[in-house]
């Protein structure tokens, strides 16, 4: 989370979860696409828990 709101630059909390939930659709699109796991995460994470 703290790299993606480095990049937009972004100092505050307010928007944590819209940031982590737009973060979490591109890396599931990147996926989807490529075919292949771009990010090491539980296989919970993978089906979209929030846990």
């Amino acid at each position: 989370m703290a790299a993606v709101k480095a990049v937009l630059r972004i100092a505050s909390d307010d928007e944590d979860a819209l940031i982590a939930a737009f973060a979490e659709s591109a890396l599931g699109l990147a996926e989807q696409f490529t075919a292949k796991v771009l990010s090491a995460r539980s296989p919970m994470a993978r089906r979209g828990s929030p846990h």
